[in-house]
């Protein structure tokens, strides 16, 4: 903490204790990721996956758009656990053309979040995608891949959902 202090300006001390609690709370909702102290001291923290997931292969490297593609996995974890632990193909695809966040990027469109969802998360199996059975024609559903069930639970999902209300 005292390190964090040094580098801000002096007017800024007094507000400092609030202002850090309102950032580690926007990055617990935003990112399933808690700041936590290791020692009582104060002086060192750590990031916490609340979640459980760990990102390890879909973020790696210095892709500025890593911010967004977190917010894609929670979403889409989220999102299939809310629609019944599957969605098909083309719920999926009115939703993502719905995400303001997607429409407002200027780093992402739909074609690249589209392949960063059916193509990048299938092969880190956050997602599985398959063809719907007994369909008159080949349509398709996504669900939970096996490294999100390895990596969390719905119960963990539904208390961190719970804390976005």
């Amino acid at each position: 903490m005292k390190e964090m202090l040094y580098v801000l300006p002096h007017d800024y001390h007094n507000n400092f204790p609030l202002n850090f609690w309102e950032l580690c709370e926007s990055i617990y909702l935003g990112f399933g990721i808690k700041i936590r102290k290791v020692n009582y001291s104060g002086n060192t923290y750590e990031l916490v996956p609340i979640l459980g997931l760990t990102y390890i292969g879909i973020l790696d490297g210095n892709d500025e758009r890593i911010i967004l593609k977190i917010d894609i996995i929670i979403c889409f974890r989220s999102l299939i656990f809310i629609e019944g632990n599957h969605i098909s193909e083309e719920d999926l695809t009115q939703k993502v053309k719905k995400w303001d966040m997607l429409a407002q990027s200027e780093h992402i469109h739909f074609k690249e979040a589209w392949k960063f969802i059916t193509e990048d998360l299938v092969q880190e199996e956050y997602l599985m995608y398959r063809q719907i059975s007994n369909s008159d024609s080949a349509r398709y559903e996504s669900l939970w891949g096996p490294r999100v069930h390895g990596e969390t639970s719905k119960m963990k999902l539904l208390v961190h959902m719970a804390h976005l209300n």
